[in-house]
C-alpha cells in the first residue's frame, strides 16, 4: 500500500460517494464509537497509542456473537487487525478461531471478501478473508441467519475503489456468490 496517509481520505470519499444501502454491521470514521470497539477489544484488538480506526466490522453486541467464536476486522491508519475461524469442512461443527493477527498496510497489497464456507450443514459460518490473494480464515458477515451481502458489497466495493486509487498494487478478484 502506498499514500497511507491519505487512506483516511480515500476512506471518506468512497463512503460519501457509496449509493448502495450500507450495512448496519460496518463503522466507518465518524461513526465509530468505544461501544461498537468493545467486542474487537475485548477478543483481539490492542491498538497502538497513535492508532486510529477508520473502519470497523461488526461492531455491535449479538446474541449469536456470544454462542459462536467472534469474527471481525478493524482497519486502522497503520494495520489492519482480525479475527477469523479456521476454514475446514467441519466449522460448522467446531469454529476453531486463527490466533487474532494484525498486518501493517504497507504490506497489503489486495484485500476482500471471499467464497462462502462450504462447510457441512446448511447453516452460514463465513466468507474467506483475502489479504494479498491468500485466504486467512473465515469472517462471519454479520450476525443473523444468513450473510449480510450489504457489507459484502461495501468491503469489495471499497476495495476496488482502493486499487482504483491506488492504495491497493494487485485489483480484486470478482466473485460470484449464490
Amino acid at each position: 500500500m502506498n499514500k497511507i496517509n491519505d487512506l483516511e481520505k480515500a476512506i471518506n470519499e468512497f463512503d460519501l460517494k457509496y449509493v448502495n444501502e450500507k450495512s448496519k454491521n460496518v463503522y466507518v470514521l465518524n461513526a465509530i464509537n468505544d461501544e461498537c470497539l468493545v467486542n474487537h477489544q475485548k477478543k483481539y484488538l490492542k491498538l497502538d497509542n497513535d492508532e486510529k480506526p477508520l473502519l470497523v466490522f461488526n461492531g455491535k453486541k449479538s446474541l449469536l456473537a456470544k454462542l459462536m467464536p467472534f469474527t471481525g476486522f478493524v482497519v486502522t491508519n497503520k494495520k489492519i487487525h482480525f479475527a477469523l475461524l479456521k476454514r475446514s469442512f467441519f466449522t460448522g461443527l467446531y469454529p476453531f478461531r486463527e490466533n487474532p493477527r494484525n498486518l501493517n498496510l504497507e504490506s497489503i497489497d489486495s484485500f476482500q471478501i471471499g467464497e462462502h464456507d462450504s462447510c457441512m450443514g446448511t447453516a452460514y459460518v463465513g466468507h474467506d478473508l483475502r489479504i494479498n490473494n491468500q485466504t486467512l480464515g473465515l469472517v462471519r458477515l454479520g450476525f443473523s441467519i444468513e450473510y449480510d451481502e450489504k457489507a459484502l458489497n461495501y468491503i469489495n466495493e471499497l476495495s476496488k475503489y482502493l486499487f482504483d486509487n491506488g492504495f491497493l498494487s494487485n485489483e480484486p478478484k470478482e466473485f460470484k456468490w449464490q
